[in-house]
């Protein structure tokens, strides 16, 4: 288990956030908290799965190149609806991931997203 400096860029047609934050990286899984959201990040050979979580929702994201696949919006007073991530790019490389994806919810298009993660061990 290591201490980790993470560097978040996400950018669509609308936002382009970023945030510098410390976390976790253990056997293929980083963690971190993100504005009041926990993030789990796992990297299994070529995909990828998020999972973000707070007292309200929980996301299920699922990344592997040029593949559509379903993911899980919970919602604590709604309930769940359906996502998929179309994976355009994904790259994993040492400290540092990229994917290119759209993201539909309940068959609704909407956009292009651009994540970047880029991390290194602290002291």
């Amino acid at each position: 288990m290591s201490k980790i400096k993470i560097k978040t860029i996400l950018k669509n047609n609308e936002t382009n956030i970023k945030y510098e934050i410390k976390g976790i990286y253990n056997e293929n899984k980083i963690s971190f908290l993100e504005n009041r959201v926990r993030v789990n990040i796992y990297i299994e050979n070529n995909t990828l799965r998020i999972v973000r979580t707070t007292n309200e929702y929980q996301i299920f994201l699922k990344f592997q190149e040029f593949l559509t696949i379903p993911g899980k919006y919970d919602i604590k007073d709604i309930g769940t609806l359906e996502i998929e991530t179309k994976t355009e790019k994904l790259e994993i490389n040492d400290k540092k991931i990229f994917i290119q994806y759209i993201l539909y919810v309940n068959g609704e298009n909407l956009g292009r997203n651009m994540y970047t993660l880029e991390y290194e061990a602290i002291q």
